[in-house]
């Protein structure tokens, strides 16, 4: 029996956000010193989702609200480490938005990987070219850990 790509059936949705320091003196005399932008990329279709534009900086878990309505049905939303946090996951969990998100390798940080949760799991695995260790918080129980890993490699 042939198995599935693990991408088939999903649309991944790729997030990430990025902080621009406007050069205008216009903007430095409003007291806006820094403009973060939240985007979005639907791999499958190359198209980019409204920007979320925030002037100043905020960690991106504060943006969940935004980021959950970006990710499409049927859509596996790929984040980066900005967007890790229990509360952001909590709540796309919650709502049934599938998620993946990059969590931090340091234990002492403050998204503990020891947990007994039924909503989300942790998967570990080590990219040996990069000599690279990931940590992937997700929401995919239907999903292997080898799919996950796949997903998140995909990327």
């Amino acid at each position: 029996m042939k198995r599935r790509h693990p991408v088939e059936g999903h649309r991944l949705f790729l997030i990430d956000s990025t902080v621009i320091t406007p050069t205008s003196k216009l903007f430095w005399l409003q007291g806006y010193h820094h403009v973060k932008l939240v985007n979005g990329l639907n791999v499958e279709q190359g198209n980019l989702s409204d920007c979320l534009i925030h002037f100043g900086q905020g960690h991106d878990a504060k943006f969940a609200d935004s980021v959950q309505m970006m990710i499409p049905e049927n859509g596996i939303g790929i984040m980066d480490r900005g967007f890790a946090s229990w509360q952001c996951l909590d709540q796309m969990s919650l709502t049934g938005t599938k998620c993946l998100v990059r969590i931090k390798n340091n234990i002492k940080n403050n998204m503990k990987t020891e947990f007994k949760h039924d909503r989300y799991r942790v998967v570990w695995f080590c990219d040996v070219e990069s000599r690279s260790e990931f940590r992937i918080a997700t929401n995919l129980a239907e999903m292997t850990h080898e799919d996950i890993c796949n997903i998140y490699r995909y990327r």
